[in-house]
């Protein structure tokens, strides 16, 4: 696609950059020693069958929206982006407690300095800020038989140029 500077042109371009940024991002904190070290896999929600190794984390893209009303060629968006966190364990009190700081480090994890990088670790231009969006502890209808989940939602704050 057509670049402007460092910032993607497209739309489907930019949503791409920022899952596989976030993806990165998440996956090297499961370095040994690191904050997500215990989980056993990063899901990219969008691309797979739901096969749980748990701990794991699905990442999801929810509804974007145009953050702006702009007369330029430039628009910014807001693209929600979901982490959803899933445990498994026997004892439901655990399993609830688990899934919730599970999601809650994964959200610290990707909005850590507020920005997003390319597979070379150079900023990603187009994004402009990451905030925190919404958290959903876990809860009963979060549990299926004894796999656990939470929610925390990033909003990645990005522009894309249509040329």
């Amino acid at each position: 696609g057509r670049k402007w500077g460092n910032c993607m042109s497209t739309l489907d371009e930019g949503f791409e950059a920022i899952m596989d940024s976030i993806i990165r991002k998440l996956e090297a904190e499961r370095a040994p020693g690191k904050t997500l070290s215990g989980v056993k896999k990063i899901i990219r929600g969008d691309r797979s069958e739901p096969t749980p190794y748990t701990p794991c984390i699905w990442v999801f893209g929810e509804t974007a929206t145009p953050d702006d009303n702009y007369t330029t060629l430039q628009e910014r968006w807001k693209q929600p982006i979901a982490l959803v966190s899933v445990v498994s364990n026997y004892d439901a009190d655990e399993g609830y407690r688990e899934a919730t700081k599970l999601a809650a480090l994964a959200r610290s994890v990707v909005i850590k300095q507020r920005r997003l990088s390319d597979k070379d670790g150079n900023p990603l231009q187009m994004v402009q800020d990451i905030k925190s969006a919404r958290f959903e502890p876990s809860a009963p209808w979060h549990k299926q038989g004894n796999l656990f989940s939470a929610v925390a939602v990033v909003d990645v704050i990005f522009r894309v140029m249509e040329v």
